[in-house]
């Protein structure tokens, strides 16, 4: 039977290459080696959303708005100790990156991307957790870890790296999270509230660098140190985005005798981010086309500009599409640019996303909530990050 099988592939296989039809290759970025696994843990993480403030629950009383958890797991070909009275320790650097006015996706004029830095102490094996509340006491438990410098700003995203003793940024593929989003569901005297999840995005470093190596600075840095997401620090990202959306608008109930009456209705957001950013210095613009399918395989397009990064509900300007055009579809993006100088002339800008899909009632208070990361294209676009 396996000789059958193998004689089988064979003959199918030439007779493509007589009709002229290659065999599927690899995409460029996994064959040269150089594009993150998105799967894997990373020693670089990205969480594309954070929001400030609090919920009141009447189950846990206080609670963050967006509470984040990152694991550290023994990298691959590293010996770890399992002794937690002498552990393997593990410094990270984390910052809440924020654009200075909001962060729109209609900005597309140059701006400032600033931050707030700190450090996590933590060890192979295990968690370390908090909020982006600020000083405002909540009840995550006696564990959780105290932020020294809460966010400048009511949303942006998150980035967490492992450094070395010195601060340096090192290659430690160990680093997995995730971040949980609620929403107060109606007046928070009331304590009720909803919650959603998604993946903080891996990025690992270097192939050709080993566990424990320092991440060289990129060669080229513009005013400020660097390092270079291309397979030479660390691994590289893509330029693309595409997923599958819940359109936004009114819901309703069936049957719908003798007219339809509104239930309720769908909030989608579309939260783009870019590596492409120089923290304390001016940026410029990204600027990305962006289509959206539905079940008739109808397209519909439009344009996003920020700055570092960026969210709009996709019923509002830019984006203005509804579920009159379809109740689900796809969203795809062609390749991003950076605009350098506005008007004048552009380079690939890499692209990371999220989906955040709120469903409210007839009142509009949120009763249900969820997130997904938006998949990529395989084609890495080499940048460098100015991490503080």
């Amino acid at each position: 039977m396996k000789t059958l099988t193998v004689l089988w592939m064979v003959a199918f296989t030439s007779t493509l290459l007589a009709l002229g039809v290659a065999a599927p290759a690899p995409a460029w970025g996994q064959a040269s080696g150089i594009l993150s696994d998105s799967q894997e843990p990373g020693s670089f993480l990205v969480f594309p959303k954070f929001q400030t403030g609090t919920v009141n629950t009447n189950e846990e009383g206080l609670l963050p708005r967006s509470e984040f958890e990152i694991s550290v797991v023994c990298p691959n070909g590293v010996t770890c100790s399992q002794d937690p009275t002498n552990p393997t320790r593990v410094l990270l650097k984390a910052a809440w990156v924020c654009g200075r006015f909001g962060g729109d996706l209609d900005n597309a004029f140059p701006d400032q991307c600033n931050e707030t830095n700190f450090l996590i102490p933590t060890t192979v094996n295990a968690t370390v957790y908090f909020g982006a509340q600020g000083a405002t006491a909540v009840n995550l438990g006696p564990k959780a870890i105290s932020v020294p410098a809460p966010p400048n700003c009511n949303r942006g995203f998150l980035v967490v790296w492992v450094v070395d003793t010195f601060g340096n940024a090192i290659k430690y593929d160990a680093l997995i999270g995730d971040a949980v989003l609620r929403t107060q569901t109606g007046g928070s005297a009331a304590g009720l509230s909803t919650a959603g999840q998604y993946n903080a995005i891996p990025i690992q470093g270097s192939a050709s660098l080993n566990q424990g190596d320092q991440i060289p600075l990129a060669g080229t840095t513009g005013p400020d140190p660097a390092f270079a997401f291309d397979g030479t620090g660390y691994q590289a990202i893509t330029g693309k985005v595409k997923g599958s959306v819940r359109y936004p608008g009114p819901t309703f109930q069936l049957p719908n005798v003798p007219m339809p009456v509104q239930t309720g209705s769908i909030e989608t957001t579309l939260v783009l981010l870019t590596l492409d950013v120089h923290i304390g210095t001016i940026n410029p613009p990204t600027h990305v086309d962006i289509f959206f399918g539905n079940e008739a395989e109808q397209l519909r397009s439009a344009s996003a500009n920020f700055v570092c990064r960026g969210e709009a509900r996709l019923d509002r300007t830019p984006l203005n599409v509804t579920n009159t055009f379809g109740r689900k579809g796809s969203l795809e993006s062609a390749a991003a640019e950076r605009i350098i100088p506005p008007g004048v002339g552009s380079s690939p800008a890499t692209l990371l996303g999220l989906i955040q899909t709120l469903e409210r009632n007839a009142n509009g208070d949120v009763v249900r909530e969820y997130y997904s990361l938006l998949s990529n294209d395989s084609v890495p676009v080499p940048t460098t990050f100015s991490a503080p």
